[in-house]
Order: structure tokens, then sequence, then C-alpha cells
């Protein structure tokens, strides 16, 4: 299977661009068969943080597709999906 890894580096409040991102991971799995990973490298203050893992947990689940938040410890993922 060919499989694709978005990445969405950030320091500041983007739930809005999190969604559409991960609308255009979905249509990629959908539409070209591809096994995709949505990762958001999130340096943001914790209030944003928080709110980065809210927009990730909200999204919907599909099987080609998954996201993941990591934090700017380097201590690995916060919040997969």
């Amino acid at each position: 299977m060919r499989r694709v890894c978005l990445t969405l580096p950030t320091h500041r409040s983007c739930p809005e661009t999190i969604r559409a991102v991960a609308e255009e991971a979905a249509y990629g799995a959908r539409r070209f068969g591809v096994e995709v990973h949505l990762l958001v490298l999130d340096s943001s203050a914790p209030p944003v943080l928080a709110e980065h893992r809210r927009a990730v947990a909200a999204l919907p689940a599909s099987p080609a597709w998954s996201s993941t938040t990591s934090t700017r410890t380097g201590s690995g993922p916060s919040c997969a999906r």
C-alpha cells in the first residue's frame, strides 16, 4: 500500500486549518487509495494545544487515514486518532 504523511507544524491557534488538512487527507485516501497520516507538530501554549487536541479528537474516523498531535517536548504523540 502507498503511504503519505501530511505534517502541519504550528505554534499558534489553527483548529480550522487542522480540520481543512484532515479533509484533504480523507479525500486523498478515498480518491487515490492511499494510506494517509496527518501529523500535527504543535509548540503552542497549553490552552491552544488543548484546543488543537479537541479539534483532532472531533475529526471523523476513517479506516484509510489517521492523525496525531505531538507536543514541543518531543515526548512522543500526545493525542492519536
